[in-house]
């Protein structure tokens, strides 16, 4: 796949520029440094150095007998170090060199000079030009705004001190100032080389790194207006980055459950075609003999057709039941329910189909009467649906058991059938709407079990179901107990 170049769009093109406008930071900020901020910092340093001798030399030589006590190693390198009697103007020195070099020929001219500028200015921190004329100028001077150029060659930083006879003395620090000149221009021409080969260097370097990171993410979206089509059998492959990988996996996810609920659908569409066809081509054929052919008009005829437009009317509730309650707009009203009443009565509901049919109903409640924390109507709907579940794939034996009792504090119901039982990887799908495994029979809507996984959801109940092929299934729910139905 060919790069995008809409560099104000593309991952390719922001990852890029952003890159490179980070090498172009850092080159900038290595010119600013080296070129225009050289000759300042080079400035500040000797003029902290000079302040850091001569105030370490002024407190030794306090209170001494400063005279005799300035020795030659007083200084540091290309520094000078005077004491100076501001009554009679009589000096000593350490490194006579350094002090003519700085000075110039005549130094005891210009030691008075800096000490009368000092006096008059009171700058502890004074230039000195590296003009013929050695001019001494300080932070008030008009050519201090200059200091920076090499106007300078030269720094004094004078402090006062007393001797052993308190006499006032002037201890004065001096360094030089080497031009930059020749420094300056060396960077300048190494750094031009080095931002040239910087440049290419980061050109090069940012296109492979918004490659590597964008053709992963650029593979993901290609795979995923594949999916968008419809072709959910489309895999991911997502690797060189944990985000991108974890970006994989999710989509993998996605496009799975994607198939999974587009199967579905297209199972809901065949269930309820299904589902309508039968009852609504009985309901007309029915129909069509009883208008065509005389005599047909008889009391089973017409129940037939009652029959199948109740059984259109259920399977309309059960799908606005489910629309309701997982839309929300049908509310869960709790209250006190007493378990025992409440099984009895689900019980004698099927009391005149255990007559008719020859169905054994079972319901075995602890003796003690226990009351949970539930809507009744709603746990009554759930007890239905799953009753007519259990009758529907009912046994040979034609039994079904209704239980309630107390297990982990909590009231425990179960509704048992010794029919065919749910293959073990069906019993995760059997919640879904319109879901019907193979070996279960076409028996039902479809959503009796999804509308119970809704209602025990909103009641916040564990529920479950224990199941083996031809040796039946357990549906079960767990409700709060309220003690002494408070």
């Amino acid at each position: 796949m060919k790069p995008n170049f809409k560099l104000s769009k593309s991952l390719f093109g922001r990852i890029m520029l952003y890159l490179l406008g980070l090498v172009a930071v850092l080159i900038i900020t290595l010119w600013v440094f080296q070129i225009g901020m050289l000759e300042t910092t080079y400035k500040n340093i000797r003029t902290r150095q000079i302040k850091k001798v001569t105030g370490n030399i002024a407190r030794q030589l306090d209170g001494k007998d400063t005279i005799t006590a300035l020795t030659p190693e007083h200084y540091e390198n290309d520094m000078a170090i005077l004491v100076v009697s501001l009554e009679d103007r009589v000096y000593t020195v350490s490194n006579e060199n350094t002090l003519g070099f700085i000075l110039g020929r005549n130094p005891e001219k210009k030691i008075l000079e800096i000490i009368d500028l000092y006096k008059t200015s009171k700058s502890d921190v004074l230039y000195i030009s590296n003009q013929a004329n050695r001019h001494i100028f300080d932070e008030n001077s008009a050519e201090f705004t200059n200091k920076n150029s090499d106007n300078v060659s030269g720094i004094a930083y004078l402090t006062e001190i007393t001797d052993n006879t308190g006499k006032s003395l002037l201890v004065m620090g001096l360094c030089e100032i080497v031009p930059v000149y020749s420094t300056i221009n060396t960077l300048r021409t190494q750094l031009t080389t080095i931002t040239i080969v910087l440049t290419i260097i980061a050109v090069i370097v940012a296109y492979i790194i918004a490659r590597r990171v964008s053709r992963p993410i650029e593979n993901l979206t290609s795979n995923a207006r594949v999916m968008s089509t419809g072709d959910f059998d489309v895999e991911f492959h997502g690797t060189g980055f944990t985000e991108i990988e974890e970006l994989s996996d999710t989509l993998n996810f996605t496009a799975q459950e994607l198939k999974k609920s587009d199967q579905l659908t297209k199972d809901l569409i065949a269930n309820v075609s299904h589902d309508l066809r039968t009852p609504l081509t009985m309901i007309s054929g029915y129909g069509e003999l009883i208008r065509d052919v005389p005599g047909e008009s008889t009391p089973e005829n017409i129940q037939v057709i009652i029959d199948e437009a109740n059984r259109l009317t259920t399977l309309v509730n059960y799908m606005l039941d489910v629309s309701k309650l997982q839309s929300g707009t049908t509310e869960i009203v709790m209250g006190t329910v007493n378990a025992n009443d409440l099984l009895s009565r689900v019980g004698n509901t099927y009391s005149t189909m255990m007559e008719k049919n020859g169905y054994h109903f079972v319901v075995d409640c602890d003796e003690e009467i226990n009351y949970v924390h539930a809507d009744a109507g709603r746990i009554e709907q759930v007890l239905h649906n799953l009753t007519n579940n259990a009758i529907n794939h009912i046994g040979d034996d034609k039994t079904v058991v209704l239980k309630c009792h107390e297990h982990n504090d909590k009231m425990k119901f179960e509704v048992i059938d010794h029919g065919s039982g749910i293959k073990e990887e069906d019993i995760p799908l059997i919640w879904q709407r319109y879901y019907k495994a193979n070996n279960i029979s076409e028996t039902g809507s479809g959503l009796g079990l999804s509308i119970v996984k809704t209602i025990l959801e909103l009641h916040d109940a564990e529920y479950g179901v224990e199941s083996k092929i031809n040796e039946g299934s357990n549906f079960w729910f767990e409700l709060p107990i309220i003690k002494d139905g408070v």
